[in-house]
């Protein structure tokens, strides 16, 4: 098999994922990989990713950013409810800070042309099934998994993620995600 690229979008599980198959871990995206590697290597290489429901992801974010103290978070946390306004509402500094970061998961995964580069990515998971799309991924790569599966970075929070969601937050981050929704067929669900 040729080289093992991860498309890793940030709160979808990637850390685990490359630490489970030994993988090195860095956010990049599909323009990143295409840049890097060239347009015949991005399509012979094996390229994966996971994506996540927005909703439950923007939650592990703002926990993320809290628990690693981002544009001060840790020290002086804001509600959620401001944090989504402030980031996917109206997007101001200082909570909107890496811009790549916020992004809707279908941009990670658009090549040059904003369209998925789905054909030249060959394994999209799920991190509402990271545990055995991490298996099934061990076994098309062909790199077995010892041991138990790292769950690295997890969030501080203790409740489902729609606990966090007023309607008019969830309606923002509906709107903020609306080709990501619509793409991976989520739901506020």
């Amino acid at each position: 098999m040729n080289t093992i690229h991860q498309i890793h979008i940030n709160k979808t599980g990637g850390t685990t994922v490359g630490k489970a198959l030994g993988l090195s871990f860095r956010h990049v995206d599909a323009n990143d990989l295409i840049t890097e590697l060239g347009d015949d290597r991005f399509k012979q290489d094996f390229v994966f990713s996971f994506v996540r429901n927005p909703w439950d992801r923007v939650v592990s974010h703002y926990h993320w950013r809290i628990k690693t103290n981002q544009t001060g978070l840790g020290e002086s946390p804001i509600p959620f409810s401001d944090w989504v306004e402030f980031c996917f509402d109206r997007r101001e500094l200082p909570y909107y800070d890496k811009p790549k970061m916020f992004r809707q998961q279908t941009e990670w995964l658009s090549g040059r042309e904003q369209q998925i580069v789905d054909s030249d990515i060959d394994f999209i998971g799920r991190f509402e099934n990271l545990r055995e799309d991490i298996f099934r991924l061990s076994e098309i790569v062909d790199r077995p998994i010892e041991g138990e599966i790292p769950h690295m970075k997890p969030s501080d929070r203790r409740s489902d993620f729609r606990s966090y969601y007023n309607d008019q937050t969830a309606e923002i981050i509906a709107k903020a995600f609306a080709v990501d929704i619509n793409n991976f067929g989520y739901a506020f669900e």
